[in-house]
């Protein structure tokens, strides 16, 4: 009895998850682990997981527990975890991340009691605070132009890097020594940098893990006046046509033209997006606030989402 007794409480005590911060990891095919950081706040059902990259904080939705095991997910995209708590406090387990093709299952790993991101081996050799000018190397050599915002505090490095069709979100990571490490995860973007620092103004022998597999060089130097080239991807109007003609399904399965009654006579905002874009949601943010205000005035906002399925529920989920 006593034997079992101690068992339970043994059992009871391991399937706890320790408040605190912890630092994660989801593996790569190739083996390269992406490190996030997540917060882990009350018990029970009042469990809050957050996943944080620099200022971003993510809250975790639909957090459950049975025994040893746990499951929680992202709250926009397609990305759900399953873990199971070991004897040492940490979780093992996998993440499914929803795409336009497969389901993708990624090895995942998070640590109690870890805040770091990057372990710090040695001091920053050099600061690379301010712009700089990238170049990224596709897989079939040619080049996509970027430009990098960083902010370097001793070690630490928080900032994003900007393309023409988007930015790489709340990048978080340290300068060890002459070595650039930087990582994010936010259920859409996985990607982890790095390179070597140098000197001040250059940057070179950079890696950058996009994804589950994919792998681009690039490089940088300073360039406190740089700006991102127009590379010619601005939607225009198709040949032929002098005014938008659509007309589409919304998420109540309600059809919507831009030639209907209520946008007569208004100003219509088209939004092009997708619900698996980070950068339509900030979009999104910034125009549901400004619709409140100019409603009044006559405004109208029309989002056209394309979306990574064509199944109709899962698109409007």
């Amino acid at each position: 009895f006593i034997i079992s007794c101690f068992s339970f409480t043994n059992l009871a005590a391991q399937s706890k998850l320790t408040e605190g911060k912890w630092r994660a990891v989801l593996i790569r095919e190739d083996k390269n682990e992406v490190v996030f950081n997540m917060e882990i706040k009350g018990k029970g059902k009042n469990t809050q997981l957050t996943i944080n990259n620099a200022t971003e904080k993510i809250k975790l939705i639909n957090f459950k527990q049975k025994g040893d095991s746990v499951f929680f997910e992202m709250p926009v995209f397609e990305s759900t975890f399953k873990a199971k708590i070991g004897k040492d406090g940490s979780l093992i387990g996998e993440m499914a991340k929803g795409t336009t093709g497969k389901t993708q299952y990624w090895p995942f790993k998070a640590w109690p009691g870890q805040s770091y991101r990057f372990a710090v081996s040695k001091p920053a050799r050099y600061n690379i605070s301010g712009r700089w000018e990238l170049a990224i190397t596709r897989p079939n050599k040619t080049i996509r132009p970027a430009m990098a915002e960083w902010v370097q505090k001793g070690n630490k490095v928080t900032g994003t890097i900007l393309t023409p069709s988007g930015d790489y979100r709340y990048l978080d990571g340290v300068v060890t020594g002459d070595s650039l490490l930087m990582s994010v995860f936010d259920g859409s973007h996985t990607y982890l940098f790095r390179a070597l620092v140098k000197d001040d103004n250059s940057i070179s022998e950079g890696v950058f893990y996009s994804g589950i597999a994919g792998v681009e060089e690039w490089k940088a130097k300073r360039n406190n006046d740089y700006v991102l080239p127009d590379v010619g991807n601005t939607p225009e109007m198709k040949a032929g046509y002098t005014h938008l003609d659509f007309r589409f399904l919304d998420v109540d399965s309600i059809p919507v033209s831009i030639t209907d009654d209520r946008f007569k006579n208004k100003v219509v905002i088209v939004q092009l997006m997708g619900s698996w874009c980070p950068n339509c949601m900030d979009e999104t943010k910034f125009l549901s606030e400004y619709y409140q205000k100019a409603k009044k005035e006559g405004v109208e906002i029309v989002a056209i989402a394309y979306e990574n399925s064509t199944e109709f529920k899962r698109s409007q989920i």
